[in-house]
């Protein structure tokens, strides 16, 4: 900033340097007197002095008529303080030794006073210009408050002068010079002229506003000034005559600060103002353009130019009628024709045609201009409104959408006037909620729309809302004409529209929900009851076993109230490493678990003995997902299983005098139903059958020949090989013992495994010829041990075979007719296991 500041002021630094120079020549040459006496040096300080109360009038003039409340008060201010320093100024030229007397007789030290009081009151007026900041005067009248003050100060000073003198102190003594208190008083002046010199060239490199330089300068030169008036010892030396010729240069740089600010400035700023104008209007985005009244254009911006894609030259003596489309031109010229004299202004919208074929949308506004009653031309404002009509279009579609949204809305919505709280809008869902029509509820507060009893509560709510903003949700109801009240969730926001405050309320009719919340209620008391007073045990626990709750039934059961558990952990109640495996088991992989029969022993009552429970483990999740409890319920079956357990023993006993009955019939055969049942076990748990299983299975092996009771004893009994019709008969055995056995309730498949004992996997057996997939695997397996025993062991047709040739013969047909897994075990059983019928 500093480099293009000072090539502005080069002339004023240059200045400065050669009145420095000139001073410095001075005060350095031998002391020398230009002047013989007074009266030789007298017309030339009546010159210098009235050129400097020229000067100071001027300024004081040119500030005073310049002023405008918009401009700054500086200049009036020091324009006043310029007034005062001159007219003390006139007393001091009119008080020189020489001049003739006024009111009482010239000498130097009453001029001197007089200087010292113009000076002091200049350099405090640069100050004060200097240090205020550059703006206008808080009030205009306080301009005259400054004249005023200045013509006091001034006549003050002239009083005392005149007629005060003796009580002046002493600043100049004839034939000694001047006084040291007169050289103090200069140099007093030195200091304030250079702290307004520091101010003024501080506010110069910030860029001020006012001619900052040409005060700067003037108050330095002031300074030199000064300093001359330090050195003289006769009013007629050098250094006299030049402090006054500092004197004047000083005085017209602040007139030409004044001037500039005051006169030149004004004019600079019109035409930058002018200067302004047209670069704005060549680079306004809005169209402008004047043309005659047959449509002849004679002036255009830039922006039109642009925006039709032409030069000026293009344009201008050129009609603009060709841009409008056909279609519309008729509208525009229509438009023209109602502009007179008295409606001389006409806005309107029409299509133009840019470059490109593009159809766009323009809004013009259009002054016709008279010379008396004939029309001159047309000044015409326009701008592209394109986008504009098309985000109209969008907000009228966006609109249409929200009043769809709005009556379609499967909740009522209601608008309420903030002041006063009537309704003005509301849904067809919220009018059939209030059972009224939207005209009759717009005659209506919200409030009244409430029970009588509820209305008062109603309309603080409103207030509430209307003051915060928000209300929050609450639940109300809404009266309607037959005094039906339904309920609604109503959550109500403040809002504005068109600059007016609303409160828009949602309501939600939740008729069906309070139905369905009662009807819970009912159902969880049901299920409360229902859980108190069934006879399973059941407990709530968290994940980390402590109980929740218990049922009536549970803690009975231990001898306790349900109040007893809650906080207590089960396992400390209860302990069992196998029973916290399982429950933590459930926690971490959250399937359920299912014991049948789980047999259990109180620790504290061994007289008890055992029970037996079944068991059901089942996870309780939360919204996550992640198990953070179980419920825990047993049913006692005690009774059941013992009375299963008789039931059982019975059956077998009825099965064992079966088979007995079987062998008696055909002693050849005699062992080998429990030969086979031996077997047919021990292949099933190698196979991992589970016991449930394996005692169905051993069932079925006891009675698996309980069909050949219908077969006569000789054809069982026979020596010799069997002849075809004798072996048809043996394989009915099969269908024989199902049809037997079907109508007796086992717990298990005992007549199927039965008739499916001689099926082989590729469907070669019999009776059914089913194949591998259709039978059950202890079919299979009752097959291979039927087999394997067989053939081990003698008949009447032939000697035993050993069982070395009947693994052989079941490692052959392995996959064949015998099923892998089962044959398998039952090799491993002989081969690696050292298995021997018993």
């Amino acid at each position: 900033m500093w480099r293009p500041l000072e090539r502005q002021w080069h002339f004023h630094a240059w200045l400065l340097v050669a009145l420095a120079a000139v001073f410095a020549f001075v005060w350095q040459a031998p002391p020398h007197q230009p002047f013989q006496g007074v009266a030789s040096y007298l017309p030339l300080h009546t010159a210098l002095e009235t050129f400097s109360l020229v000067v100071s009038f001027l300024v004081f003039g040119v500030a005073w008529n310049a002023y405008a409340r918009e401009r700054a008060g500086n200049l009036v201010i020091l324009g006043c303080v310029f007034l005062a320093v001159g007219l003390i100024d006139f007393l001091h030229t009119l008080s020189y030794k020489g001049m003739p007397a006024f009111i009482t007789p010239g000498d130097p030290e009453k001029a001197i006073n007089f200087w010292l009081a113009a000076r002091y009151l200049a350099a405090a007026g640069l100050v004060l210009a200097a240090v205020r900041p550059w703006r206008p005067l808080a009030h205009p009248g306080l301009r005259y408050a400054w004249l005023a003050g200045a013509l006091t100060l001034a006549a003050l000073v002239g009083w005392i002068g005149l007629f005060h003198q003796d009580v002046l102190p002493r600043t100049f003594i004839e034939g000694k010079g001047l006084t040291p208190l007169k050289i103090g008083a200069e140099y007093v002046l030195v200091v304030l002229f250079a702290g307004a010199a520091v101010l003024f060239f501080l506010r110069a490199r910030r860029g001020a506003s006012y001619d900052a330089m040409s005060l700067f300068t003037a108050t330095l030169v002031s300074i030199l000034s000064e300093l001359c008036f330090t050195l003289y010892s006769d009013v007629t030396d050098v250094f006299n005559l030049l402090g006054h010729v500092y004197k004047v240069i000083a005085y017209g740089f602040i007139y030409r600060a004044v001037f500039v600010e005051s006169v030149r400035a004004p004019f600079r700023q019109v035409q930058e103002a002018e200067a302004r104008y047209r670069a704005v209007v060549g680079d306004l985005p809005v169209l402008l353009c004047r043309f005659l009244p047959d449509g002849t254009l004679t002036f255009v911006n830039d922006a039109y130019c642009r925006y039709f894609g032409k030069t000026r030259d293009e344009l201008i003596g050129y009609s603009w009628v060709p841009l409008v489309p056909e279609e519309d031109r008729e509208y525009v010229k229509g438009r023209f024709g109602s502009l007179s004299r008295d409606n001389p202004v006409v806005a309107y919208e029409h299509r133009v045609v840019v470059p490109g074929g593009e159809v766009r949308w323009q809004r013009w506004l259009d002054r016709a201009v008279f010379d008396g009653e004939r029309l001159v031309e047309y000044q015409s404002i326009g701008e592209d409104i394109t986008e504009r009509r098309r985000a109209e279009a969008a907000l009228r579609e966006t609109e249409e959408r929200y009043r769809r949204i709005f009556a379609g809305a499967r909740d009522g919505i209601v608008l309420i006037d903030a002041e006063t709280g009537f309704v003005t809008d509301g849904n067809p869902e919220f009018e059939r909620q209030c059972d009224r029509p939207l005209a009759q509820l717009k005659g209506m507060r919200i409030w009244e729309l409430r029970p009588p009893d509820m209305r008062e509560a109603a309309r603080r709510k409103f207030e509430e809302v209307r003051a915060t903003g928000s209300g929050g949700s609450a639940e109300l109801g809404l009266q309607r004409p037959d005094g039906t009240v339904v309920p609604v969730e109503f959550v109500a926001t403040r809002i504005r529209i068109g600059g007016r405050e609303f409160l828009q309320s949602i309501c939600r009719d939740i008729t069906e929900r309070k139905r369905a919340a009662q009807e819970l209620r009912r159902t969880h008391e049901l299920l409360e009851r229902m859980f108190e007073s069934i006879h399973v045990l059941v407990a709530y626990l968290d994940r980390d076993f402590n109980f929740i709750r218990v049922n009536r039934a549970y803690a009975e059961a231990d001898g306790r109230t349900p109040e007893f558990f809650p906080g207590k952990n089960h396992f400390m109640l209860y302990p069992s490493a196998e029973n916290e495996a399982i429950f933590r088991r459930v926690v971490e992989t959250g399937e359920p678990y299912v014991a049948i029969s789980k047999p259990f022993e109180y620790a504290e009552h061994p007289e008890r003995g055992v029970s037996y429970w079944d068991w059901r483990v089942a996870p309780v999740r939360d919204t996550d997902g992640r198990v953070d409890g179980l419920i825990f319920s047993l049913l006692d079956v005690t009774e059941r299983v013992l009375a299963e357990r008789r039931l059982r023993a019975g059956l077998e006993r009825t099965v064992e005098a079966i088979a007995a009955t079987i062998e008696m019939r055909d002693p050849y055969t005699a062992g080998h139903e429990r030969r086979v049942v031996e077997l047919a076990t021990a292949i099933a748990r190698e196979v991992g059958l589970a016991e449930e299983r394996i005692e169905g299975l051993r069932f079925a092996a006891l009675v698996h020949d309980i069909g050949k009771i219908r077969i006569p004893a000789e054809i069982l009994s026979k020596p010799a090989a069997l002849s075809p019709i004798e072996f048809e008969m043996i394989k009915t055995h099969c269908q024989t013992g199902h049809d037997i056995l079907k109508g007796i309730e086992f717990p298990w498949p005992v007549a199927r495994m039965v008739l499916e004992h001689h099926e082989r996997l590729d469907g070669s057996g019999y009776p059914g010829g089913l194949k591998g997939v259709q039978t059950l695997l202890e079919s299979k397996i009752l097959t291979v041990a039927d087999v394997v025993e067989a053939m081990s062991s003698h008949r009447p047709y032939r000697p035993a075979l050993g069982i070395d040739i009947a693994l052989a013969h079941l490692t052959e047909k392995r996959g064949l007719w015998y099923d892998p897994a089962a044959a398998d075990a039952c090799v491993r059983l002989f081969r690696e296991k050292n298995f021997r019928f018993g």
